[in-house]
Formats: structure tokens, sequence, C-alpha cells
């Protein structure tokens, strides 16, 4: 397992895929810049690299409360999945809580809480970093 930002593969490629905001979740621009420069380095020559990025306020709920995303029943446990998140508008990030509750005969028995930090840009901002990592045809 290495960071994007680290990343020293023994090859090259003709593509490289980054899936649903993968690359949002280097919060820092400079890790940011570096890990586009190292995949940039792990394209074979006209090679592409394709990145989905969103913005996380397209149709995001609202920011700071609990919400409820989704319910599974197995077995007489349900399983409960909760989002909570706080956005940073000037520094462009959203900070992000999953919790994940497990219920069995309507009482919790099991929760876990993850953080996850997301980094948005605006197009040009990005379509500049691209350039400085030298990337062509943007």
């Amino acid at each position: 397992e290495q960071s994007m930002q680290q990343l020293d593969l023994p090859k090259q490629y003709g593509c490289i895929f980054s899936a649903l905001g993968t690359f949002q979740q280097i919060s820092n621009r400079e890790d940011a810049q570096r890990a586009l420069q190292t995949l940039y380095d792990h394209l074979l020559p006209g090679g592409r690299l394709v990145i989905y990025l969103y913005l996380p306020w397209y149709n995001a709920l609202p920011f700071g409360d609990w919400h409820e995303q989704e319910k599974v029943v197995m077995h007489n446990k349900k399983i409960v999945v909760r989002e909570k998140s706080v956005h940073d508008p000037i520094e462009q990030l959203v900070f992000c809580t999953y919790r994940y509750e497990v219920f069995e005969n309507s009482v919790r028995v099991e929760r876990e809480d993850h953080e996850l930090t997301l980094c948005w840009y605006s197009r040009y901002e990005f379509e500049m970093m691209l350039r400085k990592a030298d990337f062509k045809n943007i």
C-alpha cells in the first residue's frame, strides 16, 4: 500500500484512474501537487489520467447535523449509517464523520465512527495544478 504522493511502481501505464473522490482525500495542497506529479511520472508517453472530482456541496445534506443515510435489516439486526459534515469554504475542505451503528432487537450493540477530510478544487485551480505537473491536453 502506497500513498499517491509517494507512489513508486516498477512500470508505467497507458491510463491511471482515480475513482470517486479518492484524490480529494489528499487534503494538503502540496501533497496533492506531489501526487499529480507522481501520477504523471507513472504514465506512458501520451497516457491519460482520469480523476473523478466532485463538489461536496452539490446535492449535499445541510452541514453540521446528523443525517441518516441508510438502514439495512438482516437477521434481527439493523445497521444504520449516519453522516455529519462541517465545511470550511475558505480552505475548501469538508470534514465528514460517518457513524455506523448495529442494533439487535432495538438495542445498539455496536458503534463505529470514521472521519474523513475532503478537499475540493475549482476548475481553473485544478487545471493549473495539472499544468504544473506537465500534463497536456487538459
